[in-house]
């Protein structure tokens, strides 16, 4: 039975590797752990390790510079360090944004979400912003926080994404659970919640968000942890901005305004948002969620870790 559990630790350990090996992520054994993919119960972190430096000495993994990885894929060490630069100064966007959209009404949450919350991000993408608003006005806070990012011109183009603000995902507060979006095998999904970084969150709904989607992301990642942000990171409300968003409330406040900004941004979205609508979980309109990924990668890494992992 112990050797069982080692076999199943030491797969588990190799197909995490191998799934982060697709975007060219070396990790450490602290993240290695608390991602660590597929087990049905918790591991021991000094298990781990043994485990860990076993198949280092097996040669299964090679370690340097306190990152792990797949045999001869050395220079993805690189890679990640220079993503990790590019990433800080895609934060230090991300935060700026987040200070003014703090300030419109109906938002009580905002997180930096995909490859940039975990520091792996490319020179040329842009900055994937998570919302959650407060329920039943779910558009007005989208209708908003769109014009506005429009009028900065900070959302992203055909022609230009690079450090542009995308708000292509949110949810209201009385829909935190968004297992209904999954795919089938979707391990995207569930590392995408588990990275989420909020950088405004004063109703503390980071908890609650993973409170919610806790039962059905612990049975394949049984060790990972609810994430705090760091201090310099966090933006906070201001009396400049609770007031802001005071006034705008106010005059959004009519129940008519969802229904009339609801069919408006339906009425002007593109004729490739439309013809999906609903159909699956790429674009989903409704009362609690509003997500708008024509190019939803999801199937893709999702075939690409089972055609890795298939022989292991």
């Amino acid at each position: 039975m112990v050797l069982f559990r080692c076999f199943m630790l030491q797969n588990n350990i190799l197909n995490t590797i191998k799934y982060f090996d697709i975007f060219a992520y070396p990790l450490t054994s602290w993240e290695c752990y608390h991602w660590l993919y597929g087990n049905s119960e918790p591991v021991e972190y000094e298990d781990f390790i043994k485990e860990l430096d076993r198949m280092v000495e097996d040669k299964e993994l090679m370690k340097l510079d306190g990152f792990y990885f797949l045999p001869g894929r050395e220079k993805n060490i690189q890679t990640r360090q220079r993503r990790y630069l590019l990433a800080q100064l895609k934060y230090n966007i991300a935060v700026r944004a987040v200070k003014i959209i703090r300030s419109l009404p109906y938002i009580k949450y905002i997180a930096v979400c995909n490859s940039l919350a975990y520091n792996n991000a490319s020179e040329g993408s842009d900055i994937d912003l998570f919302v959650i608003a407060e329920a039943g006005k779910l558009w007005r806070a989208r209708f908003v926080a769109a014009t506005l990012m429009q009028l900065l011109r900070w959302r992203p183009t055909e022609k230009v994404s690079k450090d542009k603000i995308c708000l292509s995902f949110l949810i209201a507060d009385d829909g935190l659970d968004i297992e209904a979006m999954a795919i089938e095998n979707d391990i995207y999904l569930k590392y995408w919640l588990v990275q989420l970084v909020p950088l405004y969150d004063p109703s503390n709904l980071q908890e609650k968000l993973m409170k919610a989607n806790d039962n059905w992301l612990r049975k394949d990642l049984p060790n990972y942890l609810v994430y705090r942000t760091n201090d310099f990171r966090k933006v906070q409300d201001g009396y400049i901005s609770k007031t802001i968003k005071f006034i705008l409330e106010s005059i959004l406040r009519p129940k008519f305004v969802e229904i009339l900004l609801r069919r408006f941004q339906f009425a002007i979205l593109s004729n490739d948002l439309k013809t999906i609508a609903n159909k699956d979980t790429r674009v989903v309109m409704n009362d609690k969620i509003l997500k708008f990924h024509v190019l939803d990668r999801r199937e893709m890494y999702r075939d690409k870790y089972l055609k890795r992992t298939k022989n292991v």
